[in-house]
């Protein structure tokens, strides 16, 4: 379990799904059947077995054997939610990366408009933090950035400036310098 703020957290509620937190198997069995216990004498609702999930957090390789009526509960490495991957091993480097790819997608999509003699940079500049930087960063109160991942994003930043700008990879300009023509500090 979880403290925030002093508060021991067990659950955690998204729209139509409960995350229960517990310090080890039994717990998470014991919190699992009340939970069922009062959602179906209280609601008459009962928890969909088949849908249900085993996530361990920083556990390694422990596996866990709990059963909910004759159903024993599926462990998962990984899972998704709202467009959010969470790993095992609670790093975000498969969800950066796939965050940075669409990002590229959509960037590329709009090159025409960076390159355009017709919009200020200020405009352009607008135009990446409002289409590019969404996509990019969609999620990312999620992530816990290590320094690799926070280089991954940085990289990403300094190519679309470096775009923009039409600076060449040749071009021995340091991310600081190109910051500076973009006039535009780091966003992360």
């Amino acid at each position: 379990m979880e403290n925030v703020n002093g508060l021991r957290i067990q659950m955690l509620r998204f729209a139509d799904d409960i995350a229960i937190i517990a310090q080890d198997e039994i717990n998470l069995k014991r919190a699992l059947e009340s939970l069922d216990d009062i959602l179906k004498s209280n609601y008459k609702l009962k928890i969909n077995r088949k849908k249900n999930r085993s996530y361990h957090l920083l556990k390694g390789s422990e596996i866990i054997n709990i059963k909910m009526g004759h159903d024993a509960l599926k462990q998962i490495t990984k899972f998704k939610y709202l467009y959010s991957i969470f790993t095992e091993d609670g790093k975000n480097k498969e969800d950066i990366i796939k965050r940075i790819k669409e990002a590229k997608v959509m960037f590329n999509n709009k090159k025409h408009l960076l390159f355009s003699i017709n919009l200020s940079l200020e405009i352009k500049k607008k135009l990446i933090k409002c289409r590019i930087w969404s996509v990019a960063l969609y999620g990312s109160e999620t992530w816990t950035l290590r320094k690799n991942e926070e280089r991954v994003v940085n990289a990403f930043e300094t190519r679309c400036w470096k775009i923009m700008l039409k600076i060449s990879w040749a071009d021995k300009i340091t991310n600081d310098e190109v910051s500076q023509r973009a006039k535009q500090g780091r966003l992360i």
